[in-house]
């Protein structure tokens, strides 16, 4: 029996540093796609936040049976998907938008599931749905915002350029 239980023993203390070793060696090439892409442990950890609670929310959108509110979320939800893929795109900006990541994002989800929580109990009215549908407008305006500030310094870059560009051909009697 003591045999048994040492064997048994002997198998579970294996098993557990195989797990951790995979583990580790999973984290290690997770950890060498996000350096290859450009992005910082903190920087993949608050995208993929931001993920989670898009794909939450959208999850609890598709679940409203308001049909004006629903759509009014998914435009919404798109419009932070769209953001979170510009961010990808230039992960030293993600700080910038640390609000969006850590707030507006987060608080559509509740605010959509207390809106699908009272809909499912009967107790939605037609000033809940107008009061949500107020919220998401702001939010997504918000959103829209944050999409342009985000662009401002590229936008601005490529006006200098291009001015730079036509002043050196008037220069040059190119133009």
């Amino acid at each position: 029996m003591e045999l048994i239980l040492g064997i048994i023993a002997a198998v579970a203390v294996v098993s557990a540093g195989m797990v951790a070793v995979g583990r580790s060696g999973a984290k290690t090439e997770q950890t060498k796609r996000m350096a290859a892409a450009g992005l910082t442990l903190e920087q993949a950890a608050t995208l993929k936040s931001a993920n989670k609670d898009i794909h939450d929310a959208t999850n609890i959108a598709y679940r409203i049976r308001n049909v004006e509110l629903r759509d009014a979320s998914k435009e919404t939800l798109a419009k932070a998907n769209k953001l979170v893929d510009a961010m990808k795109q230039q992960p030293a900006e993600i700080r910038r938008a640390n609000q969006f990541f850590t707030y507006y994002v987060p608080t559509m989800k509740v605010v959509l599931g207390k809106y699908l929580t009272l809909e499912d109990s009967g107790k939605s009215t037609p000033e809940l749905v107008e009061h949500t549908m107020d919220y998401l407008a702001d939010t997504s305006k918000a959103y829209d915002l944050q999409f342009d500030n985000f662009f401002k310094d590229e936008v601005l870059d490529l006006t200098v350029e291009v001015e730079a560009m036509q002043m050196a051909l008037k220069r040059d009697g190119l133009s």
